[in-house]
């Protein structure tokens, strides 16, 4: 087993019980957490057995400290949200982080060579080829950690593929199609999985 080189601290509401145990191997359960207990997860264990994979969470709760089992899927796979850079910006500090989702855009869509790019980076523009509609379907590979702020929205900064382009784009201008939070980052993820709602 492996485990991950990030720490969580997410607070939240949890759905349906779930066994508290003493060790990850899942032996001796110790306690159950009741629905609206407020939990605190500081680290993600993935264990790997023959073909199965298992993500368990160690967490603190009502002084209690111990293993829940969270799911098969590990939100941090293929060094998801590792960090690949950290830039400053007119002052402003943006971490870089790889990511992988997927957003729209409409209409012509300029891609900058920078963050925070103006005319001069421009390294791309594009636009769809679907005539019956001006949407651009966008492929994330990194994202910034921090929100910018532009035109009375704040989004962060994601460095998308469309096709042959690549390039960075301001996230306010962008949309998804499906339901849940705009970027699953791997906290998010966590939270929405477990927790009865997102209003905290």
């Amino acid at each position: 087993f492996s485990v991950s080189q990030y720490r969580l601290f997410v607070y939240f509401f949890i759905m349906p019980p779930l066994y508290i145990y003493s060790d990850y191997m899942k032996e001796n359960v110790i306690d159950v957490i009741p629905n609206g207990s407020i939990i605190n997860i500081f680290e993600i264990l993935n264990i790997q057995k023959e073909n199965i994979e298992e993500n368990l969470l160690h967490i603190t709760v009502n002084d209690i400290s111990g293993w829940i089992y969270y799911s098969t899927f590990n939100p941090y796979k293929n060094d998801n949200w590792i960090i690949q850079d950290i830039v400053t910006i007119e002052n402003k500090k943006f971490t870089i982080r790889k990511f992988y989702g997927h957003i729209c855009s409409w209409g012509e869509t300029v891609l900058y060579s920078k963050i925070r790019g103006t005319d001069k980076d421009i390294q791309a523009v594009i636009t769809s080829k679907n005539d019956k509609s001006n949407q651009n379907f966008l492929e994330i590979l990194a994202i910034t950690e921090e929100k910018d702020s532009i035109d009375d929205k704040e989004d962060p900064w994601v460095y998308v593929k469309c096709e042959e382009n690549e390039g960075w784009l301001f996230g306010g201008f962008t949309t998804i199609e499906r339901g849940g939070p705009k970027y699953e980052i791997p906290t998010t993820k966590i939270y929405f999985d477990l927790s009865a709602s997102n209003e905290l």
